[in-house]
């Protein structure tokens, strides 16, 4: 097979952007890709499947919530349901069409598209295996890791995705569950246990920590746990999962400690979703035999893992001692999120031509919770800011949608925009230090935040723009403004 000068392993959110924009700037390009749909776990089996169930679920509760703005259909009470299958459905136009859009950039592009998986043979050498253009050599002056990550499966149960399932399995049942256990009160688990529960089912969110969305700001989390409660999800944390058994062919018992009263508890249910996270998928990519049992030595031996297996990178994600080897998204350190990967693609791509041009900070990396409302952050936290600064040089401003006008009008009221800032008086002049929203619309809403974030503003100079009226955004506003001084409608 020819030599490329770029040869990309992985086609997903970042393989595939690193490979378009690699060709736009000239370089003739390979993307090995084991799965028959570009996209990645993303568009496949991740962010673009639960979203299109989110919205579904959403757009029902919203139908049934229409009497409260004076909407009233045939004197509908509560009498509308949703076709599963037809869901089901629009979640796979959705995947394929998206997956087609990707396959007509890479023609378009002129980039060579190979269906197999690929092994490390030398430092410019993949041997490939399996899929449909397996076996054979591609051999690339550059090499971008962009492999992705996988479901981990913890050691006290077996995921069959047909009663205890990952988030694969979760996006594909083909009726609602009677009772869904979700283990992991993370992103994942929140997400799909919100779909679940709008379409009538009884979800409980068993959680090993002290709260869900661990990762996310104090206040964001007690709020969002109020929330998802108020909507019928039963939410059991500090539980640790001892076993899952799966009883018949369409149920199963988990069972679990309380951590603090060491009390046993059995739950049975009829879907099992486990959501404990992820892990890179570098395991076999260097190993000369296909097999993720193998105990052979590494092809590259100065090729470095952390602790979870992150390939090791420089500041230019770059392997130290194969320069020409990019590492990039999931199998790096820093967030498992399609965007960050993209965004590590693209720099990856201008050192590669010439502009050499480090990786982004990843912690203004915004994390977005797709529920109802949802839950956005980037940046630090108050209590990472304090733990830093300390506790007198940092200041929080916080405006709650209860006074915007356009979320009263919206009947969308529920959440707050919290921002951590410098104090004025430590010199730092009132520096943002991060952005944490819980409301409808926070997705979109914390890119302000991270602009911010990115420009190194203040919490005064954010303050002082001028933001249109009416709109959910003018509580960025607000917040800002009480950071520093105090706010108008908070």
């Amino acid at each position: 097979m020819d030599n490329f000068d770029l040869v990309v392993v992985g086609g997903g959110p970042g393989g595939y952007v690193g490979a378009i924009k690699a060709a736009q700037k000239g370089m003739k390009v390979a993307c090995i890709e084991k799965e028959k749909l570009l996209g990645g776990t993303c568009l496949r089996e991740g962010c673009i499947p639960s979203k299109a169930l989110l919205h579904a679920s959403h757009e029902l509760c919203c139908l049934k919530d229409l009497r409260r703005v004076g909407i009233n259909i045939n004197k509908m009470k509560d009498n509308v349901s949703m076709d599963v299958s037809k869901m089901m459905k629009h979640k796979t136009q959705t995947i394929t069409g998206l997956s087609k859009g990707i396959d007509n950039l890479f023609e378009h592009g002129g980039i060579t598209r190979i269906q197999a998986t690929a092994i490390f043979e030398d430092p410019h050498t993949l041997s490939l295996h399996q899929g449909k253009d397996g076996e054979g050599i591609v051999k690339g002056d550059r090499i971008m890791v962009a492999s992705g990550s996988s479901v981990v499966e913890p050691p006290f149960c077996k995921i069959d995705e047909e009663v205890v399932c990952s988030s694969t399995g979760a996006l594909s049942f083909d009726k609602v569950p009677e009772h869904l256990v979700v283990i992991g009160g993370g992103v994942i688990g929140v997400e799909l246990g919100s779909v679940w529960k709008r379409l009538g089912a009884k979800v409980t969110v068993i959680e090993y920590g002290d709260s869900i969305l661990g990762t996310m700001d104090k206040d964001a989390r007690i709020e969002m746990t109020k929330q998802l409660k108020k909507q019928g999800l039963k939410i059991n944390t500090g539980m640790a999962v001892g076993k899952v058994t799966r009883t018949s062919d369409e149920s199963a018992v988990v069972s679990m400690t309380d951590r603090s009263s060491g009390k046993e508890i059995h739950i049975e249910c009829d879907k099992v979703l486990v959501a404990c996270g992820r892990k890179p998928n570098t395991e076999t990519l260097f190993s000369r035999h296909f097999s993720p049992s193998s105990n052979a030595s590494l092809v590259l031996p100065d090729i470095k893992f952390a602790k979870r297996g992150q390939l090791i990178v420089d500041e230019y994600l770059q392997v130290p001692s194969y320069k020409h080897i990019f590492g990039i998204g999931d199998v790096v350190d820093g967030p498992m999120l399609a965007h960050k990967a993209s965004d590590d693609a693209i720099r990856a791509v201008k050192t590669m031509t010439g502009r050499p041009t480090k990786r982004s900070e990843y912690s203004y990396v915004p994390g977005i919770v797709y529920t109802s409302p949802e839950c956005a952050s980037c940046g630090m936290t108050e209590d990472e800011a304090k733990a830093l600064y300390g506790q007198d040089n940092v200041r929080c401003g916080v405006c709650h949608f209860s006074g915007n006008s356009r979320s009263k009008a919206c009947c969308e009221s529920v959440g707050f925009v919290k921002i951590v800032a410098m104090k004025e008086k430590t010199g730092k002049g009132g520096k943002v230090l991060g952005v944490h929203i819980v409301s409808e619309g926070a997705g979109e809403m914390i890119h302000q935040g991270m602009i911010a974030l990115e420009a190194g503003m203040t919490a005064e100079e954010l303050g002082e723009s001028c933001f249109g009226h009416p709109s959910f955004s003018e509580s960025v506003k607000e917040a800002a403004l009480s950071a520093y001084d105090i706010g108008i409608h908070c």
